[in-house]
């Protein structure tokens, strides 16, 4: 299907809620809230309704420099490939990502030739301008929270807040929105910590995307925002197709 858009814990959580007054918030659909287990399942399900998306979108990238905003031709497939060109004001890329999941290939303004390497190559976390690692940008392309397979460490939801705060017990922290089910910040226990927050949410089709991404940490800040986009087309992979060792043919600079 392809959809175009443009621009026992459980109980004592619940006592002590009462205990407290908390009122309990009410589901979409009318009934109690759900456990955070239940609406952590629920959400990774909403998530996982999105395995594919391509499109252009504009990026701005801010540090110590100030802010510049640019163009991007990006695409993403679950459960971890991903195709991120960023040009410049002419079209000429100035980073460029390819992953298959398993191989990595980076460019960027200031190197002398391309890097070949696999996906958790060490070198990537000194090249790559984001603080997440390539997988993890796959899937916030995507609309998702980083993958985790953690469970749940302590979730709390009072009455004055409708949102799910949810830690999870790898050093992960969600907040999720109950009537959309879906995550709108994240906290990704990586070196120094990023902040990803998802917004503009539109639902084509029953599926939920967010077209406003953004991410934070002592390095800078990137906002991603979608111009226009398709989720769940039939991306070829070899848009994704990526090699972990430099070609013989390509001569080294």
């Amino acid at each position: 299907m392809t959809i175009l858009q443009t621009s026992g814990r459980s109980f004592l959580l619940l006592a002590a809620c009462w205990a407290l007054g908390c009122a309990t918030a009410r589901s979409p659909k009318g009934q109690p809230d759900l456990s955070g287990s239940k609406m952590l399942a629920r959400v990774r399900g909403a998530q996982e309704r999105v395995w594919a998306v391509s499109g252009t979108a504009r990026v701005d990238l801010s540090g110590v420099a100030g802010i510049t905003s640019t163009t991007a031709v990006a695409a993403a497939r679950a459960p971890q490939s991903v195709r991120l060109i960023l040009l410049d004001f002419i079209g000429v890329p100035r980073l460029r990502i390819v992953s298959d999941g398993t191989c990595v290939e980076f460019f960027a303004d200031g190197m002398a030739e391309t890097f070949y390497g696999p996906l958790h190559a060490p070198q990537l976390r000194r090249l790559v301008p984001f603080d997440i690692s390539i997988d993890d940008l796959a899937s916030v392309l995507l609309g998702r929270a980083p993958k985790t397979e953690a469970g749940i460490a302590s979730a709390s939801h009072a009455a004055s807040d409708r949102t799910y705060h949810l830690e999870l017990a790898d050093g992960a922290s969600w907040e999720i929105d109950p009537d959309l089910e879906r995550v709108r910040r994240a906290f990704v226990p990586v070196e120094g910590g990023v902040e990803l927050s998802f917004g503009s949410f539109e639902d084509t089709d029953g599926i939920t995307f967010p077209e406003k991404i953004s991410m934070s940490s002592p390095r800078g800040g990137v906002a991603f925002t979608w111009n226009s986009y398709a989720l769940n087309d039939r991306v070829s992979p070899e848009l994704f197709k990526a090699r972990c060792e430099r070609p013989s043919e390509v001569p080294s600079l």
